[in-house]
């Protein structure tokens, strides 16, 4: 028996067709089952406690370190009284804190979240916005 007559030329197509379904549901399946695990381990974290500022940051910290994350934030409303919880920021740059930019070192006195900018005052006295990426150590 030869190889034409187990796989006829028709069928051939349906069982390449076949093989890449299975592979993109195999796919699908991996990403799924990681972002399971990722909700059980968050859920293992926070479980000891009721604590909402300890549970949102145990949240933040453990999905950005699942998904390889270096920057990132978390806004908690409660919608009925539009009341805001809290806020957590990761990655930013606190107020305060000296860093270096192009265009010199200078001090944070602002943050923009949601921008993921912050604006820093330079030596000199000028401000400038600048890009959290774009954001260097101070030199000493």
């Amino acid at each position: 028996m030869g190889k034409e007559k187990l796989y006829p030329k028709d069928n051939q197509e349906g069982y390449n067709r076949s093989i890449k379904e299975s592979k993109d549901i195999r796919t699908e399946l991996d990403r799924r089952a990681f972002y399971l695990k990722t909700l059980y381990d968050i859920s293992l974290e926070i479980c000891g406690t009721v604590e909402i500022d300890v549970i949102l940051k145990n949240f933040l910290l453990m999905t950005m370190g699942n998904f390889g994350i270096v920057q990132g934030f978390l806004f908690a409303m409660h919608l009925p009284t539009k009341e805001t919880y809290c806020e957590f920021k990761r990655g930013l740059p606190r107020v305060g804190k000296r860093v270096a930019t192009t265009q010199g070192e200078g001090k944070v006195i602002r943050q923009n979240t949601m921008n993921r900018t912050v604006t820093v005052e330079l030596e000199g006295g000028e401000e400038v916005t600048i890009r959290c990426e774009d954001i260097q150590s101070p030199k000493g």
